[in-house]
């Protein structure tokens, strides 16, 4: 795992992620540790694309400054079940780092900045939006065949949330 639960400082979030998404949720992350590829796509086991995203990865790695591409769901909240990143450790370890020690509040999210969700999906809305919104962009991508969309992605839960999905 990219951070082990002693690991977290905000006691809130030591004791209630288990009972959320759970630390698992944080594997995610490891698609930054890709780094012998330009570019690593995260998808969820459930998600299909429609067709190519070749323009994507293309928009990832002609612009320097960018370092993710994002789809949200219908709450506003990332979507990491559609995810672009260029893989960098150093990258990985801002991430971690910072999840590791900003506080949650159930109330006012992540530092108090109202961005919530106490998993990787509302953690990387504040990282990304909050902290880092010049190095990420949100795709328009649309989970459907809308074909105003850059590229059309289908997604269908089959075992519901992961954190209820008992695979041990």
């Amino acid at each position: 795992e990219p951070l082990y639960l002693h690991e977290i400082e905000d006691e809130y979030l030591h004791d209630e992620i288990q009972n959320n998404t759970g630390i698992r949720d944080l594997l995610h992350l490891h698609a930054y540790n890709l780094t012998k590829h330009p570019v690593a796509v995260m998808m969820d086991f459930d998600t299909v694309f429609k067709e190519p995203i070749d323009n994507l990865i293309d928009e990832l790695l002609n612009d320097p400054t960018k370092k993710s591409l994002y789809t949200k769901k219908e709450d506003g909240i990332v979507n990491t079940g559609m995810l672009l990143v260029k893989p960098e450790k150093k990258e990985l370890k801002s991430i971690i780092d910072t999840f590791r020690s900003t506080p949650y509040d159930t109330d006012l999210g992540w530092d108090k900045s109202g961005f919530k969700g106490m998993g990787v999906d509302g953690f990387l809305t504040y990282y990304y939006e909050f902290l880092n919104s010049n190095a990420n962009t949100e795709m328009s991508l649309i989970a459907s065949s809308d074909e105003t969309a850059v590229v059309s992605f289908a997604s269908k839960e089959t075992c519901g949330k992961p954190w209820e999905c008992h695979y041990d």
